[in-house]
């Protein structure tokens, strides 16, 4: 099927085609600047055309007579059988200007139930647009089909409980800073680690530019969202530390020692290793929940969106996993706010899953289809797993868990070496495994690898 696109840009050759930064993603349907013969080509994950888009001259004084455009090059591109496409009445208007129009309508290769709809236009026989059209795509250019109103109900809920949560920890780490209460020397580590997480992650995916003031700008911009991001951070660990370790300590057993350099502390491995598992099982979860409507016959799921720094090489690829820490870290902390704050006030333990699953379980909510009670499950196992994983092994365990899941979800893995982007699949696999087997090592406490295979005399 058809995956997330990449999209990149050039100007006359496809020999000068860059990719596009993160700080410069612009839309397809509206290039930042408008210059003749420029192209904006959009390839999918396997390198296939899925959309293009040339601008013609603005000052064409040619009145030679225009050849017949020939489109096949086009199907070729995109790896569409152009024999099996038949043609209809083009529906979607070009975003450049052009003096033909064509359309056509065809199987989808490997899922022929599912029909693609290609949209193409041309100026003087040349191309200038082409769109393959999907069940799943919406125009973005006219007013857009109103959400549901339970889609809109949860964006609603969901956003009140994240200002409602935050407003909560500002309160909590107010009042624990005024009665001298939490553990600032160990909130200050955290705050330091991720602003260099993020400077990090900067200075490997940005684009640098010779320009002092320019690059300077861009850094300091950088620094700012970084701010932004580690304060929260910053704040979360002073609202909740106190009252982990008055209602919950065990949850802090690990992370106290890996704060504290125990890096090879058997605790710290077994939760890393917990940790990954929970990550790669919810993964697979979601996998599973999104391809179940197939195997009763319905359609095929909606791809997708992918972060395509992973497409862009190692250097970009690096980045995202570095962007990706922080994230983990602020998700486990808010869930693991909502379940002390929770286990605090009814006395309860289950009591505090119960809500954590079902606060978690609003922000996941529609990641598995279009099918409410797949949804509902599926929010009901995801949330869980992770609210499980947080009873009983701790923060550790849940900040490893979030982070292996979102790197599954967002990096791209494959197992055919000849992709584009295979290098950064091996590594990001070797990433995960070596995870699992640094905590696999550390939790043996210094045994034998496979334990005393003889018995002892």
């Amino acid at each position: 099927g058809y995956v997330s696109p990449i999209r990149f840009w050039y100007r006359s050759s496809p020999r000068d085609m860059i990719p596009l930064s993160t700080d410069t993603v612009p839309s397809v349907n509206d290039p930042p600047h408008v210059i003749s013969n420029m192209v904006t080509a959009v390839l999918d994950t396997r390198g296939r055309l899925s959309d293009l888009l040339a601008v013609a001259p603005q000052l064409d004084t040619s009145a030679a007579a225009a050849a017949p455009t020939d489109w096949t090059p086009l199907f070729t591109a995109a790896a569409l059988p152009f024999a099996e496409f038949h043609r209809v009445d083009s529906q979607w208007t070009p975003r450049v200007y052009a003096d033909e129009r064509a359309a056509w309508e065809g199987p989808m290769p490997g899922e022929p139930a599912t029909r693609l709809r290609v949209e193409a236009a041309a100026y003087r026989g040349k191309a200038v647009s082409f769109q393959i059209i999907g069940p799943w795509t919406t125009p973005t250019r006219m007013q857009q089909t109103p959400k549901t109103t339970s889609a809109r109900v949860i964006a609603v809920i969901g956003t009140a409980l994240a200002l409602l949560l935050l407003a909560a920890a500002i309160a909590l780490a107010r009042y624990n800073l005024r009665v001298g209460r939490g553990d600032r020397r160990g909130a200050w580590r955290l705050a330091l680690f991720m602003l260099g997480v993020f400077v990090l992650a900067w200075a490997f995916g940005a684009r640098h530019r010779a320009d002092l003031q320019v690059e300077s700008n861009d850094f300091f911009i950088a620094v700012a969202l970084a701010l932004l991001n580690v304060g929260i951070l910053w704040l979360l660990y002073v609202a909740l530390e106190p009252y982990v370790r008055r209602y919950c300590p065990d949850l802090l057993f690990s992370w106290s020692r890996l704060l504290g350099g125990q890096i090879r502390d058997p605790r710290v491995g077994r939760d890393i290793l917990i940790g990954v598992a929970t990550g790669v099982f919810v993964t697979i979860a979601l996998f599973l929940f999104r391809l179940t409507p197939m195997l009763s016959g319905g359609p095929a799921p909606v791809p997708k969106p992918i972060n395509y720094q992973f497409l862009l090489g190692s250097r970009y690829a690096i980045a995202a996993v570095l962007r990706i820490v922080p994230n983990a870290m602020q998700n486990a902390m808010f869930t693991t706010l909502v379940f002390v704050v929770t286990r605090a006030v009814t006395g309860r333990l289950w009591a505090a899953a119960a809500v954590a699953i079902a606060f978690f379980g609003i922000f996941v909510a529609g990641e598995a289809g279009d099918s409410l009670l797949f949804n509902v499950l599926f929010s009901a196992l995801f949330s869980g797993a992770f609210v499980f994983t947080l009873m009983y092994f701790g923060l550790l365990a849940q900040v490893a868990a979030f982070f292996v899941q979102q790197l599954l979800v967002n990096g791209v893995l494959t197992a055919d070496m000849s992709k584009m982007y295979a290098a950064t699949s091996v590594w990001l696999m070797l990433t995960i495994a070596g995870l699992a087997a640094f905590g696999f090592y550390a939790s043996r406490a210094g045994q034998p690898l496979f334990g005393h295979l003889l018995p002892r005399e």
